[in-house]
Protein backbone atom coordinates (compact mmCIF):
# COMPACT_ATOMS: atom_id res chain seq x y z
CA UNK A 1 0.00 0.00 0.00
CA UNK A 2 2.88 2.24 0.79
CA UNK A 3 4.67 1.80 -2.82
CA UNK A 4 1.16 2.41 -4.40
CA UNK A 5 0.35 5.69 -2.39
CA UNK A 6 4.23 7.35 -3.40
CA UNK A 7 3.97 6.23 -6.82
CA UNK A 8 0.53 8.44 -6.79
CA UNK A 9 1.79 10.88 -4.65
CA UNK A 10 5.06 11.08 -6.86
CA UNK A 11 2.76 12.11 -9.87
CA UNK A 12 1.04 14.53 -7.73
CA UNK A 13 3.92 16.45 -6.68
CA UNK A 14 5.81 16.29 -10.10
CA UNK A 15 2.66 18.24 -11.43
CA UNK A 16 3.29 20.88 -8.92
CA UNK A 17 6.74 20.79 -9.88
CA UNK A 18 7.94 19.95 -6.27
CA UNK A 19 9.99 17.05 -4.68
CA UNK A 20 8.70 14.77 -2.68
CA UNK A 21 9.99 13.85 0.66
CA UNK A 22 11.82 9.79 0.45
CA UNK A 23 10.22 7.15 0.53
CA UNK A 24 12.10 6.29 3.87
CA UNK A 25 10.34 9.37 5.57
CA UNK A 26 6.98 7.71 4.89
CA UNK A 27 8.63 4.24 6.36
CA UNK A 28 9.41 6.18 9.44
CA UNK A 29 6.21 7.79 9.81
CA UNK A 30 4.50 4.39 9.63
CA UNK A 31 7.08 2.96 12.12
CA UNK A 32 6.67 6.17 14.39
CA UNK A 33 2.60 6.51 14.62
CA UNK A 34 2.16 2.53 14.62
CA UNK A 35 -1.63 1.95 14.64
CA UNK A 36 -2.32 5.59 14.70
CA UNK A 37 -1.18 5.62 10.62
CA UNK A 38 -3.51 4.33 8.55
CA UNK A 39 -2.97 3.88 4.29
CA UNK A 40 -6.52 4.35 2.55
CA UNK A 41 -6.76 3.74 -0.97
CA UNK A 42 -9.75 3.72 -3.98
CA UNK A 43 -9.02 1.69 -6.72
CA UNK A 44 -10.97 1.97 -10.12
CA UNK A 45 -10.47 -2.10 -11.44
CA UNK A 46 -7.56 -3.24 -10.37
CA UNK A 47 -5.83 0.26 -10.35
CA UNK A 48 -5.08 2.72 -7.07
CA UNK A 49 -6.93 6.17 -8.57
CA UNK A 50 -6.66 8.27 -4.96
CA UNK A 51 -4.29 7.74 -1.66
CA UNK A 52 -4.39 9.63 1.69
CA UNK A 53 -2.80 8.78 4.96
CA UNK A 54 -3.85 9.71 8.11
CA UNK A 55 -2.14 9.91 12.02
CA UNK A 56 -4.52 9.49 15.41
CA UNK A 57 -3.44 12.09 17.93
CA UNK A 58 -5.51 11.76 21.24
CA UNK A 59 -8.80 12.67 19.88
CA UNK A 60 -8.16 13.75 16.58
CA UNK A 61 -7.65 12.41 13.25
CA UNK A 62 -5.15 14.29 11.01
CA UNK A 63 -5.38 13.86 7.13
CA UNK A 64 -1.82 14.39 6.36
CA UNK A 65 -1.19 13.15 2.57
CA UNK A 66 -3.00 12.31 -0.21
CA UNK A 67 -2.89 12.33 -3.86
CA UNK A 68 -4.72 11.45 -6.68
CA UNK A 69 -4.69 9.80 -10.50
CA UNK A 70 -5.96 13.09 -12.49
CA UNK A 71 -7.63 10.45 -15.46
CA UNK A 72 -10.00 9.24 -12.36
CA UNK A 73 -10.93 12.15 -10.89
CA UNK A 74 -14.42 11.66 -12.37
CA UNK A 75 -15.01 8.40 -10.03
CA UNK A 76 -14.72 10.75 -6.49
CA UNK A 77 -11.94 8.63 -4.78
CA UNK A 78 -10.73 11.53 -3.20
CA UNK A 79 -14.42 12.22 -1.73
CA UNK A 80 -14.65 8.38 -0.82
CA UNK A 81 -11.72 7.98 1.58
CA UNK A 82 -12.77 11.48 2.67
CA UNK A 83 -15.92 9.77 3.57
CA UNK A 84 -14.41 6.44 5.37
CA UNK A 85 -11.80 9.16 7.25
CA UNK A 86 -14.22 10.59 8.48
CA UNK A 87 -16.56 7.40 9.54
CA UNK A 88 -13.59 5.78 10.97
CA UNK A 89 -13.11 8.61 13.08
CA UNK A 90 -16.29 8.62 13.88
CA UNK A 91 -17.00 4.83 14.74
CA UNK A 92 -13.25 5.16 16.87
CA UNK A 93 -15.13 7.96 19.04
CA UNK A 94 -12.69 10.60 17.97
CA UNK A 95 -14.42 14.11 18.20
CA UNK A 96 -12.33 15.96 15.06
CA UNK A 97 -11.03 15.63 11.75
CA UNK A 98 -8.18 17.94 10.69
CA UNK A 99 -8.18 18.75 7.20
CA UNK A 100 -4.50 20.12 7.64
CA UNK A 101 -2.84 23.32 6.32
CA UNK A 102 -3.80 25.45 3.56
CA UNK A 103 -1.11 27.69 1.85
CA UNK A 104 -2.59 31.22 1.04
CA UNK A 105 -3.94 31.11 -2.23
CA UNK A 106 -5.21 27.99 -2.79
CA UNK A 107 -8.44 28.80 -3.29
CA UNK A 108 -9.81 25.51 -4.91
CA UNK A 109 -8.41 23.70 -1.90
CA UNK A 110 -10.28 26.28 0.75
CA UNK A 111 -13.19 25.58 -1.04
CA UNK A 112 -12.82 21.98 -0.97
CA UNK A 113 -12.02 21.62 3.03
CA UNK A 114 -15.57 24.68 3.34
CA UNK A 115 -17.94 21.87 1.25
CA UNK A 116 -16.75 19.26 4.00
CA UNK A 117 -17.77 22.38 6.99
CA UNK A 118 -14.41 22.69 7.77
CA UNK A 119 -13.59 25.30 10.32
CA UNK A 120 -10.49 27.97 9.53
CA UNK A 121 -7.81 29.02 11.88
CA UNK A 122 -5.08 30.91 11.23
CA UNK A 123 -1.65 29.75 11.29
CA UNK A 124 1.00 32.04 11.51
CA UNK A 125 5.10 31.52 10.92
CA UNK A 126 7.86 33.09 12.20
CA UNK A 127 11.36 32.94 10.89
CA UNK A 128 14.17 33.82 12.90
CA UNK A 129 17.05 35.49 10.65
CA UNK A 130 20.30 37.20 11.48
CA UNK A 131 18.71 40.32 10.04
CA UNK A 132 14.91 41.26 9.38
CA UNK A 133 15.77 41.90 5.50
CA UNK A 134 18.25 38.87 5.23
CA UNK A 135 15.65 36.90 3.96
CA UNK A 136 13.65 38.95 1.80
CA UNK A 137 17.17 39.87 -0.03
CA UNK A 138 18.76 36.06 0.52
CA UNK A 139 17.68 34.94 -3.06
CA UNK A 140 15.45 32.19 -1.62
CA UNK A 141 11.82 33.40 -2.85
CA UNK A 142 13.55 33.55 -6.58
CA UNK A 143 15.70 30.53 -6.60
CA UNK A 144 12.26 28.75 -5.31
CA UNK A 145 10.31 30.20 -8.37
CA UNK A 146 13.08 29.03 -10.51
CA UNK A 147 13.27 25.58 -9.08
CA UNK A 148 9.11 25.60 -9.76
CA UNK A 149 10.11 26.04 -13.24
CA UNK A 150 12.90 23.86 -13.71
CA UNK A 151 11.46 20.43 -11.61
CA UNK A 152 8.16 21.42 -13.98
CA UNK A 153 10.20 19.93 -16.93
CA UNK A 154 11.77 17.34 -15.50
CA UNK A 155 10.70 13.45 -15.52
CA UNK A 156 8.43 12.38 -11.96
CA UNK A 157 11.41 10.34 -11.46
CA UNK A 158 14.42 12.85 -11.85
CA UNK A 159 11.92 14.42 -9.58
CA UNK A 160 11.71 12.09 -7.18
CA UNK A 161 15.55 11.75 -6.88
CA UNK A 162 16.14 15.36 -6.00
CA UNK A 163 14.05 15.14 -3.33
CA UNK A 164 15.74 12.19 -1.85
CA UNK A 165 18.32 14.44 -1.95
CA UNK A 166 16.95 17.88 -1.08
CA UNK A 167 15.11 16.63 2.15
CA UNK A 168 18.08 15.12 3.77
CA UNK A 169 19.68 18.95 3.73
CA UNK A 170 16.74 21.26 3.72
CA UNK A 171 13.38 18.78 4.29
Amino acid sequence: MLDQFYHLFNQMRARHSAPSPPLEWFKNLRQCFGDAFRIRLAYKDSRAIAVMITMRHKDTLVYKYGASDLHFNRFGGVHLLYWYSVQDAKNAGLRWFDLGRTDFGQDGLVTFKNRWGAARSVLTYTRYTRTQSSARHSGWPRLTRVAKVVLGHLHPRVVSAVGDILYKHVG
